[in-house]
């Protein structure tokens, strides 16, 4: 009897390490780097080209971080902190820049399918100005050839970009 109790107490210790995830941040190093927006479709999520504009990143380096959340040319702002949360699969950053400040939370989804969320709240210096809030699906730059890719060409005339699903992830 006792064994059979050790080797089933074996097998649970076993299958409980097999099945152990990666998706904790271990150092505030990881979030460096060039990050780059997905899309989701009914297959999937994928990287998007648009007709016109930019495709969205984010480039961390050790003092900071540029912001192309727009149509618009992207931004620098100087790294005030970034710090790993309590919750391990979390973390947390901010910057600031003359007219505002922008603070983040990166969360990994799922670190084996390079799936990560990113939500921002984006807070103007002038009290006349709204907080504004965002949320998108990224993955890191370099992992982008593990998704599917669609092009948008619009040499002469301008296409109507494609609509995409919400991010579903809070």
């Amino acid at each position: 009897m006792k064994k059979i109790a050790s080797i089933t107490l074996i097998l649970i210790i076993l299958f409980s390490c097999s099945n152990k995830t990666d998706n904790v941040w271990k150092e505030k190093s990881e979030v460096l780097g060039t990050w780059i927006k997905l899309e989701r479709d009914d297959k999937g999520y994928l990287i998007y080209d648009f007709c016109e504009g930019n495709n969205n990143f984010i480039g961390i380096t050790k003092n900071n971080i540029i912001y192309n959340l727009s149509q618009e040319s992207p931004d620098t702002l100087k790294i005030d902190f970034i710090k790993i949360l309590k919750t391990k699969n979390e973390i947390e950053f901010s910057g600031s820049h003359e007219f505002y400040s922008i603070k983040s939370i990166l969360k990994i989804i799922d670190s084996k399918n390079n799936l990560y969320l990113l939500k921002w709240e984006l807070q103007p210096k002038s009290s006349s100005e709204k907080l504004r809030k965002g949320k998108m699906m990224i993955t890191r730059k370099d992992h982008e050839k593990y998704f599917r890719f669609i092009d948008n060409p619009c040499d002469n005339v301008k296409i109507p970009e494609k609509e995409f699903l919400p991010v579903e992830y809070e």
